[in-house]
């Protein structure tokens, strides 16, 4: 656990994986949690919570990034521990994490499904009941611009082409970023998208453009972790050269 002001970025991770950076953000005594990791490690997340000084059963809201497995599933987990949690996603990506639509990695996936080996195929199938098993419903949906929790101090912005209802979570008291999967980190260094699992490459581009007037200082990266030296520089400059 990494303390950042009112932030606290969780070490969340599996055998031999790096670190799920699921952020908890203390807005002025409500707790928010971001991203919620895979479905094996809500015990890790609990204790990481605990390790700040809380209690995953008084954790508020939930603010899903995106659909993707490695940030939905320990939401039905946690929905048992405390049936009171508020889970708040995109109004475009809810359908995706109630398996009202396939999620659309799994989707381009299974277009090749006739090209996979057996053992390929076993391997698939079982990666789609795990996940189909996390599909749990969204409590409530937001728009682009929207905030959340007490009073105007985090802001949700629409930043699709990594998925269609990707957000980003703006802290205002912080002037951090937590960016979900539209921008990864590497030893304090931005990198863009990562081009293998992001939907729309210029897309996921264009829209962090969307993010240059905001006053950033931190941005916190699912994948990556912290950068916090010329972070918006770093953000701006950031092209996609196809």
């Amino acid at each position: 656990m990494v303390k950042i002001g009112n932030l606290y970025m969780l070490d969340v991770k599996g055998p031999g994986t790096n670190p799920y950076n699921v952020v908890l953000i203390d807005n002025n005594g409500e707790l928010i949690m971001v991203d919620a990791g895979l479905p094996s490690l809500t015990d890790c997340l609990k204790k990481e919570i605990e390790a700040c000084g809380f209690d995953i059963s008084k954790v508020e809201k939930i603010i899903i990034t995106h659909q993707d497995l490695d940030h939905v599933g320990s939401l039905k987990d946690i929905k048992v521990i405390n049936p009171n949690v508020e889970i708040i996603s995109h109004e475009t990506e809810a359908a995706y994490i109630d398996w009202s639509k396939e999620p659309v990695k799994l989707t381009q996936r299974k277009a090749g499904y006739g090209q996979m080996s057996d053992e390929e195929k076993e391997e698939f199938d079982n990666f789609y009941k795990t996940w189909e098993g996390c599909k749990i419903p969204v409590d409530k949906v937001t728009g682009d611009n929207a905030t959340v929790g007490k009073g105007d101090n985090i802001l949700l912005i629409h930043i699709p082409g990594h998925t269609p209802g990707h957000v980003c979570v703006y802290v205002k008291s912080e002037k951090a970023l937590i960016t979900g999967d539209a921008i990864r980190g590497e030893n304090g260094t931005l990198l863009g998208p990562n081009p293998i699992f992001t939907q729309y490459m210029d897309m996921a581009y264009e829209s962090l453009k969307k993010l240059h007037n905001l006053d950033i200082e931190k941005i916190l990266c699912y994948h990556g972790g912290l950068v916090d030296k010329d972070a918006l520089k770093q953000l701006k400059e950031l092209k996609y050269e196809a």
